[in-house]
């Protein structure tokens, strides 16, 4: 059996909305803006570890490459970077990180020491 025309199922009536949540039976704080409770100012953390510039790790291993460094420049007119690059090329030069970061390490100190 259909329905007539133009006639149309009815729509549903939404449920009723609370004009207010209902109260707590608890003495808690009601729900609302929080605040941050800062207790007295502290010292600043320490850091962790050895103070920088304390620890000098491959300083025996560079000096000893020195006297190379030196050559280098000498025989070959190299600059300390230079020669610094073509130890590290070799795999003389000892350490972690990058290529470039172990030149660098070892002609900045080559140039400290001879200064």
């Amino acid at each position: 059996m259909r329905a007539p025309s133009g006639w149309r199922m009815p729509k549903r009536k939404p449920p009723p909305i609370l004009p207010e949540l209902p109260r707590a039976n608890s003495a808690a704080t009601p729900p609302g803006r929080w605040e941050v409770v800062r207790g007295p100012p502290s010292e600043p953390r320490r850091r962790k570890g050895p103070v920088p510039g304390t620890v000098d790790r491959y300083s025996g291993s560079d000096r000893k490459l020195y006297p190379k460094i030196k050559r280098l420049i000498k025989k070959k007119h190299m600059s300390a970077t230079a020669a610094a690059r073509h130890l590290v090329d070799q795999g003389m030069v000892t350490g972690i990180g990058s290529p470039e970061s172990r030149v660098r390490r070892l002609a900045n100190r080559y140039l400290a020491y001879t200064r």
